[in-house]
């Protein structure tokens, strides 16, 4: 776990527990993902990855949040004219309205990617090896 609940709630977190878990467990599955597990048998972390954790964790729950209010499908794309609100007798239909600035921030998890090689750009793991490179070590 790269971020604890009480680390969580001190930097502002508002969500559960429960949530916070599964949201901790989908932001480090991408951060392990992302770094080629370079993360997983450090036992230091860089000061830089309980932030990134934070905003991850923050971008999920808002991305489910967006699922929940039928904005999103499961796997982030964006529902374009989703009916939002519909009446009979007055015939009137409601399209959800999303903003470019949300389909761009949550239309795609290559965001989240983005995120994770910002904030450990220039990061070195115990063995010296940069945390975003993109080939492989030796041995791995």
């Amino acid at each position: 776990m790269y971020i604890d609940y009480a680390t969580y709630q001190n930097m502002g977190g508002t969500l559960d527990e429960t949530t916070f878990n599964d949201y901790e467990f989908q932001a480090e599955t991408l951060v392990n993902w992302v770094t080629f597990n370079r993360l997983k048998k450090e036992v230091e972390y860089p000061a830089e990855l309980p932030k990134l954790m934070y905003v991850l964790i923050h971008r999920i729950e808002l991305k489910m949040a967006a699922v929940e209010n039928d904005f999103l499908t499961e796997d982030g794309s964006v529902k374009p004219g989703s009916i939002r609100k519909q009446t009979n007798d007055g015939v009137g239909i409601e399209f959800n309205n999303l903003s470019a600035d949300y389909v761009i921030d949550f239309g795609s998890d290559k965001n989240l990617e983005d995120l994770v090689r910002k904030y450990l750009s220039g990061l070195k793991n115990s063995l010296g090896q940069s945390l975003t490179y993109r080939g492989l070590y030796p041995g791995e």
